[in-house]
């Protein structure tokens, strides 16, 4: 993708009673319809990610070189150009909720959190060969996905070769605690999220299969069959 665009929702513009398994939709909730609203940018390399602010004020692209656009949503107007780590394409972004918004955003050689606020100073960073106790030599990690927990106090991070969850309650630097694990040869994740109770991670690796993760301590795992072919959407929800 290279051109971000807005949709317009509204109510249909000719409301009529539709079909739905054989069965007529009823009710008094009003049917709507999204239509194009105007293309923000164009950009010569691809836009790999997109994420909003809970509440809608931002928005945020992520490119492949390594870039995060900005827009105010209240103009539309492009008001910041985040810098990566280098010149690496931004694989996964992704924006926390709770009392303070943080913006997450996974490089193959840096996991960096910006503030949600005006300057989006960066708050924390890791390396994917910074995470202790494992042996990562000869595996070409790099960061691949990340998102937040429900309650917007917990981060979880998921490389070519292990994943972590990292507690940031107490804040950042040096507060964040980082639990992590290694994963199995060959089952590279693809995307990750959290269960909508916060206690598990779910990751979709590129062997078609999803595997779930205990975030408190990523000592116990349940690998299990989700498909047969490769998940690059994780969009599962567990109901525990």
């Amino acid at each position: 993708m290279r051109v971000v665009q807005t949709l317009r929702a509204g109510p249909l513009s000719n409301p009529q009673v539709l079909p739905v398994d054989d069965e007529q939709l009823t009710g008094e909730a009003p049917l709507w319809e999204l239509g194009f609203d105007r293309a923000l940018q164009r950009f010569s390399s691809s836009v790999n990610s997109l994420a909003f602010v809970p509440g809608g004020n931002f928005l945020f692209a992520g490119l492949s070189t390594g870039d995060i656009k900005v827009w105010d949503t209240s103009s539309w107007a492009e008001i910041e150009a985040i810098r990566g780590d280098g010149n690496e394409g931004i694989e996964s972004l992704a924006v926390s909720h709770g009392p303070q918004h943080w913006l997450a955003s996974a490089q193959p050689s840096s996991l960096q959190v910006f503030s949600c606020e005006s300057p989006f100073d960066l708050a924390w960073s890791m390396q994917p060969a910074e995470v202790e106790g494992l042996a990562l030599k000869g595996r070409g990690s790099r960061w691949v996905c990340a998102s937040f927990s429900p309650e917007g106090l917990m981060l979880a991070a998921a490389s070519s070769g292990h994943v972590c969850a990292i507690d940031y309650s107490k804040g950042w630097n040096p507060g964040a605690c980082v639990r992590s694990h290694s994963l199995p040869p060959g089952a590279a994740p693809l995307s990750t999220c959290f269960t909508p109770c916060g206690r598990w991670i779910v990751l979709c690796n590129e062997l078609g299969q999803a595997q779930y993760e205990y975030c408190c301590s990523l000592f116990k795992s349940c690998p299990f069959s989700c498909c047969c072919f490769c998940c690059y959407c994780c969009c599962l929800l567990l109901l525990l």
